[in-house]
């Protein structure tokens, strides 16, 4: 599951630190935004706190790190008016490796230390319009225009070492394909969704419109196409897939301060549950809270820890 950077205090991260828990390398990066428009790195030793990026465009969003650690890419709004997006490239030391200057609208690191991007216009009346996706390696310095429809959404699935992209299509139709990035190969699945659990066993689907389903999330087999049970809502509410292998679900309990029939302020978190679909049972309750101002690679949960903070990579490393 990909975690949202959030606006954090400075100063927070010069008090924070790795705990011994943590590996000391590339791979275990953490950084976040601070403001709209600054990436700041909390080193692997957990001393300090750097610059990374200063945009001087309108604001920095979709922060992500290569699965290796080699490098953190985001999202850069330049300008209001026109609504555009570059995406840029770093090094952990904050040396600018790339932009592309190309209207990415979403993205996704895949095949090693290359990116699939989806571009396209944006537009007040007419929302999000897709206009192609490019494979881009980082090292070669190289791109190629994938040959899809106007893909809208893609994500990566290590378990079968492709690209899945959704792709415009008549409401309630299978409208997923999967692309081949070695051979170039595309073609139409019959999954509803894309949001696959890593091991590829189960994916996530939301039904848009509540003439084909009941509205809110369902499980799916992916091989069988059966539905699978739910978890039991007491548990939380799904956020989606976490950890780099199993089929592990987050669920965050919560709840919402209502008087008088109106809200009036953010959410209170109780906790969060881990739930394993392919067992059907709880594999972890958390009640301290998750740091999601924080990114790491793709894969871990990061945890405050006695003033510090620790990475977790499985449901046994939550501390019961």
């Amino acid at each position: 599951m990909r975690i949202a950077a959030k606006t954090m205090l400075l100063a927070s991260l010069h008090g924070c630190a790795l705990s011994t828990a943590a590996a000391q390398s590339q791979s275990e990066l953490v950084v976040s935004r601070v403001g709209l428009t600054t990436i700041v790195r909390v080193a692997a030793d957990g001393q300090a706190s750097d610059t990374v990026y200063s945009s001087s465009g309108v604001d920095v969003s979709d922060l992500t790190i290569a699965p290796d650690g080699r490098f953190i890419a985001a999202l850069e709004r330049l300008d209001r008016a026109s609504r555009a997006n570059r995406l840029v490239v770093l090094s952990p030391g904050g040396r600018v490796v790339r932009f592309i200057n190309r209207d990415v609208r979403t993205y996704v690191w895949c095949c090693g230390d290359r990116i699939a991007a989806v571009t396209g216009a944006y537009e007040e009346d007419r929302g999000f319009t897709p206009t192609g996706a490019y494979l881009i390696d980082v090292d070669e310095n190289s791109e190629q225009r994938i040959d899809i429809p106007a893909p809208y959404e893609v994500v990566w699935a290590s378990f079968d070492q492709a690209l899945y992209f959704k792709v415009p299509a008549p409401l309630g139709s299978r409208n997923v394909l999967r692309y081949d990035p070695q051979t170039g190969e595309s073609k139409l699945t019959g999954y509803l969704d894309l949001r696959f659990s890593p091991s590829g066993r189960f994916y996530l689907h939301y039904y848009p419109d509540v003439t084909l389903g009941p509205p809110g999330p369902h499980i799916f087999d992916r091989e069988t196409g059966l539905e699978v049970p739910l978890p039991d809502p007491s548990l939380g509410g799904i956020e989606g897939w976490v950890f780099s292998e199993g089929d592990y679900l987050q669920l965050k309990r919560a709840r919402y301060p209502y008087r008088q029939g109106m809200l009036r302020g953010p959410e209170v978190v109780e906790g969060y549950t881990i739930f394993d679909v392919r067992r059907g049972e709880v594999a972890a309750q958390i009640r301290d809270s998750i740091r999601t101002d924080l990114v790491v690679a793709e894969g871990a949960l990061v945890m405050p820890a006695n003033g510090a903070i620790r990475l977790v990579r499985a449901p046994g490393e939550i501390r019961r």
